[in-house]
């Protein structure tokens, strides 16, 4: 199988020539190019990816596929996104790249996704074969999977209609987001949970655009009482929670919302409570007010805020991060 990094200097015009030993790809069809440390630099850093690291000399094919200066002309590779097909290097922009990996054509070679344009995506591309893709990034390679990939790339597009990027890849919602996707929200954020701290999530979210028709309104979604009281519980018993102290992104993201929804398959809110606070090391002596507002409601109002929890499991957790926030505005 021919080393991705020579398919990408085969398409940046490089002939082989006598062979060598490079410092990069070890043993190379090209010629000599120029001594290693020119072109690892002292800022280099991914030795771990060298084939050779005791060779002297970097082949003319790595020399030009990780050479280079911004500015130059050709473009260093690692100064934007690229991809090889059928021996032709390609430099797409953001939407051209999200293409390639939803329909990615039958001479696909070799295809990269840059962030932050200082390390080289070109050290970790490797194959592309039918329906798999070793995609390069400057922190690892992606293995996407093409039809999986399409359904990540649909999903974080629904979601991207109102939230921000921050949202996708955190899983915390604002109430009015929330709201504004309706029925979308839910089934393409089960998906894109599953991707939730991956590479393919980071770069699939930088390169699906939001959309003009996006609703920007970031004001507070007005809370009715019973979903203010439903939020309000949560707010005080996710306080008392040892997890939440321990963690408070992937408490709020992830394991709150997951056992707020087991917690209310209870027949009443006082074992949903109960069960609740067992499951995330609540300390009992933080609860009493929790207790104590229970005991004063009615059967009705108790039995309206497990359905809440039950049926809108997501929003209530985002009511109680928006009253949270306006506690901690109050205190300011």
């Amino acid at each position: 199988m021919t080393h991705t990094l020579h398919i990408l200097a085969a398409a940046r015009g490089v002939h082989p020539g006598a062979g060598c030993t490079c410092v990069v790809c070890g043993d190379s069809p090209y010629d000599v190019g120029r001594p290693a440390g020119e072109i690892l630099g002292p800022s280099f850093t991914d030795y771990d990816l060298l084939a050779a690291p005791d060779a002297l000399d970097a082949c003319a094919g790595c020399a030009s596929v990780l050479g280079g200066r911004p500015g130059s002309v050709p473009m260093p590779l690692r100064m934007g996104h690229f991809a090889v097909v059928d021996g032709e290097l390609l430099r797409p922009d953001g939407a051209q790249l999200l293409a390639l990996l939803v329909d990615p054509p039958a001479g696909l070679q070799v295809i990269a996704w840059t962030a932050q344009r200082k390390r080289h995506a070109s050290l970790r591309c490797g194959p592309c074969a039918d329906g798999l893709l070793m995609v390069g990034t400057e922190q690892g390679a992606i293995a996407w999977d093409v039809a999986e990939g399409r359904v990540l790339v649909d999903a974080v597009a629904a979601l991207r209609r109102h939230a921000r990027i921050e949202h996708v890849l955190s899983g915390q919602y604002p109430p009015h987001t929330i709201l504004a996707l309706g029925a979308a929200w839910g089934p393409a954020e089960a998906i894109v949970a599953r991707h939730r701290l991956s590479l393919a999530l980071d770069m699939v979210s930088a390169l699906v655009r939001r959309p003009d028709t996006t609703t920007t309104e970031e004001a507070p979604v007005p809370i009715s009482e019973i979903h203010r009281r439903a939020g309000s519980l949560l707010l005080d018993i996710g306080h008392a929670s040892a997890a939440r102290d321990a963690d408070a992104i992937s408490f709020w993201s992830t394991l709150f919302p997951r056992r707020v929804a087991a917690a209310a398959d209870r027949p009443t809110l006082i074992r949903a409570v109960g069960w609740l606070a067992e499951s995330i090391g609540c300390n009992p002596s933080r609860l009493t007010e929790v207790v104590v507002e229970i005991e004063a409601m009615t059967e009705a109002e108790a039995a309206d805020i497990l359905t809440i929890w039950r049926e809108q499991t997501q929003l209530s957790v985002a009511f109680a991060r928006q009253i949270s926030r306006k506690r901690y505005e109050e205190t300011l």
